[in-house]
């Protein structure tokens, strides 16, 4: 869903944004004026009903003040009344009396016109038309239709010189917003637009709707309130409906793919380019993602669903502008592709992470527990997606194939059969019949039983699935009395939206996809559906209620459909769609255009009753022009079930037979007559849930609470409650894979868990309505790491070493680099050793104030790299991402990361930076929060770096607890042998002490220095796992004008003082010498550095993993004292003189068994 100024539901829905690409509107007086877009009647229309009401669309919201005699007028003159009517943006003049007969009458509006900012029109704008003899239609051409006791009825005006048609609309329905007040719309047939002859005249006025509709999203300028402060941009494209007036990606692709690329090509195509774009800096042209959760890309990744709209418009296109177009798109479809390939595909089960297409208001149709957790989301795997990611594949091959670039061909082809093979073997559910809707997240990769319409109709669409499965998904998706809800089942307490709604355009597709596999119930169900909707409103809606089919359903806190605009234009398309494509069968290729009639026999013998034909007429093909004429079976009074087949097809006279019909064999006129005869006689299944009173039939059943996961026994057990349903008993999952169930108790003992101390189990739980079968979502999963997650090892900012960016802060309650996370900026952790040996997943725990959970285009994505210290190989390299959480003081966790670790090795992990929406030219433009400008934004506050181990096997490690430092007395927790005094001493009492573990250095230091805030104590290391060379001398690190002279070449330096914090952040670190010195982590209060109360111990506990995991080192310390004559005191050991060069006055000793300081090599 998208954000538009007007909407404040934002907060609540999974809205997102789109982008434009200049401004050439501009606030107040002075900036472009409103332009018509059409009129009622159209010029030079004759034989218009005396009782005319003139009707004139608007490109924008008019002031409805400037709307009187000397702005709008008719000539002759005529009195009457003005009105306004915002959400068509329509003007009416209603004369007070009929108009005279067989009159020429002028309409004009004239500059005094404004819009709602005070803009006038640029120009006048006039047109005529000529009355007929009376206000009724010669003959009385009328038609009505009741469902549920609401009737649409429709008048017709026809012109007996070119056939042309007026109609009336009415209805007796509630109207949303009551748009319109008086429940009637007037719109007529236009030369050379597509027309329709059924002999039924509401079937011919709901195709003739659609097509002034599209007429009316045809704009020339649109506008959001997200880009350029609202103001408009032109642009000759599609505006997405009377609420969205603007152009989205995966709308756009939809509707062009539905019908707008037969009606209009060039649009079409105007209206997809402007939804491709380079880098800001240039380059990388790629579709963007203007929708989504959690701040779009990569949460969102179901951009590439623009294939499917750019591959259908190509068909009708020519010439120069389809291989412009086809060039431009293969450029983006491959950066698209290979960027998707490297951030969001998983190659350990072969599909793509990103939210579901279209339904994207996380609760909607996700668990409870994602609305404010949307990482989630972010991992999850969804049908829908997964098949758009199949389609740009598909798309990608064949232009490549057509570009003659074989290699890509082969490698995309290859590509998208992979991926159909893996959703097969992740997402099939073969006890169903149907694909499931998604896989929820990482630690939880069951498919659930949850079942996406859009999703399973694409899959049938575009030639994913074998015709069993295929036919199998059609027959076997539920669909209530008045038609096929998105999704199934529906979520409980949860307001109509896309849960329990209808919505039209996925009626469409699932009415192709019956279609395709010659579903006539299903076909002739979806049909009533779209047809009932349109008529009844009055318009092709946005949505309905699931089983009512209405456009507002009374349900308290969950009533709805929440938001819902007329002439949306993927319903619009949907519609014109179901007529062109369904039922006259148009189907084309790059190469050429058939049509295979889909006329049932209910069809027949209900809307087509009155004919013995059917017309479409003027279809635009490339430039051509085709009428459809399809001769009907006789019709059989009540006879139901089956398809006519094709008998004949004629083109111009002649036999044509089946075959696609190049642009080359067509006239500019042609007259395709296709003659249907009597084929199967027997209806297909169709899966229609009636209500019984039982909820359960339809809904789901909350996800149960798991309250733990615990060892007892030798084993873990599951602990959890059924979410206050009734009538439920349970599914267990472990690690994605169903263990037991179903099972009434609440909690469950996991038998074949004995092993948890080397494998880490993740157990998520599923509801089951015993009365339906409906399944709920699964609960969060909860993985056991030992008690109080032990295993868990976790790197604070305290160990990361700055490469670049950002400074250093505590706010917000953690320790991060603030302000961190542009292009060039870095962080590292130098030296980790993991606990374990086995397959891990690294997780950052991470701060994004930079926009709300539901909108927004700064989803954070850093690119983590973790290579082994000991030879550089880079063992992992993934995009982690962080969507925004609304607020800087809120913390969260990113997605997760697979790498396998060994536990006697070290590695580096970097975090860098990778790519988000901002990073594209699209949206300079964006005002409706971070990430538009010239710049992108991708910051992020990382407080943490996580490992978590899932299996393998634990190396022994020290707890740290050699020597019990706390700050307390620490110089005498040392072992007597482990202590000395040091030289050059503020006071006798002064002492040092080091010891050592596997894991760990300890070292303490009394001393008087720490009275001070700045004297620091620098302890300079020589690390290394080999034995040493001959020692050469160096500088130490420069401190208040002091350079200290060092006996060694030191690669490390552990600084401490009294005072940690300063403007740079923490001075208490360990410093690495990589030509200059720099930081390579910080020392964490009270668990590596200890400072006693008295202001006279400082102590250490440093891991050695920290120092490279040395076995031997040379070591020489001192307190920088920075006073004339007496600048180094404490000094470590006694022959150091660090105000001197020379080899000598330091201690070499191999870590290896303890020894006291007697037996330290001096040297």
């Amino acid at each position: 869903m998208k954000i538009f100024a007007r909407i404040t539901l934002c907060a609540l829905c999974s809205l997102f944004v789109a982008a434009c690409a200049g401004d050439d509107d501009t606030d107040g007086p002075g900036g472009a004026g409103p332009s018509v877009v059409s009129t009622t009647p159209v010029g030079n229309a004759t034989n218009v009903s005396r009782d005319v009401e003139v009707v004139v669309t608007f490109n924008r919201a008019l002031d409805p003040a400037s709307l009187k005699a000397s702005t709008f007028y008719l000539d002759p003159d005529v009195s009457g009344a003005w009105s306004w009517d915002g959400p068509s943006l329509q003007a009416s003049f209603r004369p007070s009396e009929n108009l005279q007969a067989r009159t020429i009458y002028t309409v004009t509006l004239t500059p005094g016109i404004k819009d709602a900012k005070g803009r006038a029109m640029a120009k006048e704008h006039s047109f005529k038309f000529t009355t007929g003899e009376g206000t009724d239609t010669p003959g009385g051409l009328t038609s009505a239709r009741t469902w549920d006791g609401e009737t649409a009825t429709v008048s017709v005006r026809k012109n007996d010189d070119d056939d042309l048609r007026a109609y009336v609309l009415k209805t007796t329905a509630s109207l949303r917003d009551n748009d319109p007040s008086s429940k009637q719309v007037s719109f007529e047939e236009q030369a050379g637009q597509m027309v329709l002859r059924s002999g039924n005249h509401l079937f011919d006025a709901l195709f003739a709707m659609s097509i002034e509709e599209i007429r009316q999203n045809s704009v020339s300028s649109i506008s959001d309130g997200a880009f350029n402060h609202g103001n408009g941009v032109d642009c000759n494209c599609f505006e997405t409906g009377a609420k969205w007036n603007y152009v989205w990606t995966r709308d756009t692709a939809y509707a062009v793919d539905l019908g707008l690329a037969f009606a209009d090509p060039t649009r079409s195509k105007n209206s997809l380019d402007f939804k491709l774009s380079e880098r800001k800096g240039g380059g990388d042209l790629q579709v963007v993602q203007d929708t989504g959760t959690g701040g779009s890309y990569p949460v969102s990744t179901d951009r590439v669903v623009w294939a499917i709209g750019a591959w259908e418009v190509m068909k009708f296109l020519d010439g120069a502008e389809r291989t412009a177009f086809r060039d431009r798109t293969f450029d983006a479809l491959v950066n698209t592709i290979e960027q998707d390939r490297r951030m969001v595909f998983d190659a350990a089960d072969g599909l793509y992470r990103g939210e579901q297409s279209f339904l994207d208001w996380r609760e909607q149709s996700y668990p409870s527990w994602t609305a404010q957790d949307t990482v989630h989301i972010a991992m999850s795997k969804t049908l829908s997606t997964n098949v758009g990611h199949f389609a740009i594949l598909q798309v990608a091959a064949a232009l490549a194939e057509e570009k003659g670039d074989a290699a890509k061909a082969a490698r995309y082809a290859g590509w998208a059969g992979e991926l159909s093979g893996a959703l097969k073997a992740q997402m099939w559910l073969a006890n169903v019949g149907m694909y499931s809707a998604m896989k929820t997240t990482e630690l939880d990769q069951a498919a659930l039983h949850k079942y996406d319409l859009l999703g399973l109709s694409l899959a049938v669409l575009q030639g994913m699935t074998s015709e069993a499965d295929a036919r199998s998904i059609v027959s076997k998706y539920p669909h209530s009395v008045v038609g096929p809800p998105v999704l199934w089942p529906q979520q409980p307490l949860i307001p109509v939206y896309h849960n329990r709604g209808i919505w039209p355009f996925v009626t469409a597709y699932a009415l192709l996809a019956a279609r395709e596999v010659g579903n006539d119930a299903v076909f002739d169900h979806d049909l009533e559906s779209l047809a009932r909707g349109a008529a009844l409103n009055l318009s092709n809606m946005e949505n309905f209620e699931f089983l009512t089919l209405a456009n507002w359903f009374e349900d308290g806190a969950y009533s709805g459909p929440v938001v819902n605009s007329r002439r949306q234009l993927w319903s619009v398309a949907g519609y014109t769609g179901a007529i062109v494509k369904g039922v006259f069968g148009l189907e084309a290729t790059q190469q050429g255009v058939r049509f295979r009639p889909f006329v049932t026999r209910t069809l027949r013998n209900d809307w087509l009753a009155e004919s013995e034909e059917l017309t479409l007429v003027d279809l635009p093909y490339r430039g051509k022009r085709i009428t459809v004429t399809i001769a009907l079976p006789a019709a059989q009074e009540g006879a139901t079930g089956g398809v006519f087949a094709v008998g004949s097809v004629k083109l111009n006279g002649a036999e044509v037979g089946d075959a696609f019909l190049s642009v080359a064999q067509l006239a500019e006129q042609n007259t395709l007559e296709i003659t249907l005869v009597v084929g199967t006689t027997s209806a297909e299944a169709i899966n229609i849930v009636e209500d019984d009173g039982d909820f359960r039939r339809f809904w789901a059943p909350r996800e149960p609470n798991m309250h733990a996961v615990s060892e007892e026994g030798g084993r873990l057990r599951l602990s959890f409650d059924a979410n206050e349903e009734e009538g439920v008993v349970f599914h267990v999952y472990r690690n994605g894979q169903h263990v037991a169930g179903p099972i009434g108790e609440t909690s469950w003992s996991d038998a074949a868990s004995a092993d948890f101390a080397s494998n880490t189990y993740c157990y998520a739980l599923e509801s089951e309505f015993t009365s339906a079968g409906n399944r709920s979502h699964h609960s969060a999963p909860r993985c056991f790491w030992g008690a109080e997650s032990a295993r868990v090892q976790e790197v604070t900012a305290f160990g990361f070493r700055q490469l670049g960016g950002g400074t250093w802060s505590t706010s917000h309650g953690r320790p991060h680099y603030e302000n961190w996370g542009d292009a060039d900026d870095g962080l590292e952790i130098s030296h980790f050793q993991p606990a374990w040996t086995g397959r891990h997943y690294i997780q950052l725990v991470y701060g994004n104030g930079a926009g709300p959970i539901s909108t927004g285009i700064t989803a954070a994505v850093k690119q983590v790299s973790v290579r082994r210290a000991s030879d550089g190989q880079e063992v992992a390299n993934d995009s982690l991402v962080l969507p925004q959480l609304v607020d800087w003081e809120r913390w969260g966790e990113s997605t997760l990361m697979p790498v396998e670790l060994d536990a006697n090795e070290l590695y580096r992990v970097t975090i860098s930076d990778g790519v988000n929406m901002s990073y594209f030219a699209h949206f300079i433009p964006y005002t409706g929060g971070s990430g538009g400008g010239e710049s992108s934004f991708n910051r992020a506050n990382i407080s943490a770096v996580r490992f978590l181990p899932m299996q393998g096997t634990a190396r022994e490690r020290q707890s740290g607890g050699l020597v019990a430092l706390d700050g307390d007395g620490d110089l005498g927790k040392f072992d007597a042998s482990q202590r000395l005094t040091p030289g050059a001493p503020y006071q006798e009492w002064d002492g040092f002490a080091l010891d050592w573990d596997a894991d760990y250095l300890y070292l303490a230091l009394v001393s008087e220095a720490f009275e001070d805030n700045y004297k620091p104590w620098m302890i300079y290391i020589e690390a290394t796992r080999e034995s040493f060379d001959q020692p050469a001398s160096a500088l130490g690190m420069e401190y208040s004008g002091q350079t200290a002279s060092l006996p060694f070449l030191a690669n490390y330096a552990i600084a401490t003082r009294q005072l940690s914090d300063d403007t740079a952040g923490p001075f208490n670190g360990i410093w690495r010498r990589d030509g200059a010195w720099t930081q390579q982590q910080r020392l964490v209060p009270g668990r590596q550095y200890f400072l006693a109360s008295d202001n006279h111990t400082m102590s250490l506990r440093i891991p050695r993993a920290a120092l490279g995991s040395p076995t031997h080192i040379r070591l020489a310390a001192h307190v920088v004292n920075a006073v004339l004559d007496n600048e180094w005191k404490d000094v470590v050991p006694t022959t150091h003189s660090p105000w001197q060069a020379g080899v000598e006055g330091f201690y070499e000793i191999e870590l290896g068994a303890r020894i006291g300081v007697d037996a330290w090599s001096v040297k």
